[in-house]
C-alpha cells in the first residue's frame, strides 16, 4: 500500500470555517505567514486563496464574500459549492484554536516539502554523481531553503504590522 504524504485535511477545513465565522482567524493565519501553498487539499488551496485575496483587499471574510468571489471566478464547482462552505462555517464554533490549525497545516506542508526534496536529491544522485562537490550544494541548499522559508515566515512586512496595530486600534 503507497503511502500518504503528511497532511491535515481536518484541520484545513476548520481554519476555513473558522475563517469564514470570525473575522480575527484570517488576520491570525495571515500574521502567521501561512500560504495557499501549505494546503493539501486543492478545494481548500482554493478557497484560502480567495479568502485570502479578500483580506488583502481590505474586504470583509464571510460566507457570502468567499462564495461570490468562487463564484466570479469560477472556481464554485471546483470548491463543493455552497453546501461545503456552508459546512465549513456550520462545523466552527469558536476561534481559538487557530494558530493551532494554522501551526498544523504549515507543520505538514513543510513535512511534505521535505519529501518531494529527499526525493529530488536521491534522483539527482543517481543521475548526476560526477561532480559530488555540487551534489552537495544544491542538496544542502535545498534543505535550507525550506528551513529558512518556515522561519521567515514569523516575520512581517512593515505593511502587515501598521495593518494589524490599526484593526486592533
Amino acid at each position: 500500500m503507497p503511502r500518504q504524504l503528511p497532511s491535515a485535511p481536518e484541520a484545513e477545513a476548520s481554519l476555513l470555517g473558522t475563517m469564514l465565522v470570525y473575522p480575527a482567524s484570517t488576520r491570525i493565519a495571515m500574521e502567521e505567514g501561512l500560504n495557499e501553498d501549505d494546503f493539501f487539499v486543492e478545494a481548500n488551496r482554493k478557497i484560502f486563496r480567495v479568502a485570502s485575496d479578500l483580506y488583502n483587499s481590505g474586504q470583509q471574510i464571510d460566507l457570502t464574500t468567499v462564495y461570490t468571489r468562487l463564484n466570479d471566478l469560477n472556481l464554485l464547482n471546483e470548491t463543493g459549492g455552497i453546501e461545503y462552505l456552508t459546512k465549513l462555517s456550520d462545523a466552527s464554533v469558536t476561534s481559538y484554536n487557530t494558530k493551532s490549525y494554522v501551526e498544523l497545516i504549515r507543520d505538514k506542508a513543510i513535512a511534505r516539502k521535505m519529501i518531494e526534496t529527499a526525493e529530488k536529491i536521491a534522483e539527482d544522485g543517481f543521475e548526476n554523481s560526477s561532480d559530488i562537490d555540487a551534489y552537495l550544494d544544491d542538496a544542502e541548499k535545498s534543505v535550507l531553503d525550506i528551513s529558512r522559508n518556515r522561519k521567515t515566515a514569523e516575520f512581517r512586512t512593515p505593511q502587515d504590522v501598521m495593518r494589524a496595530v490599526m484593526e486592533r486600534v
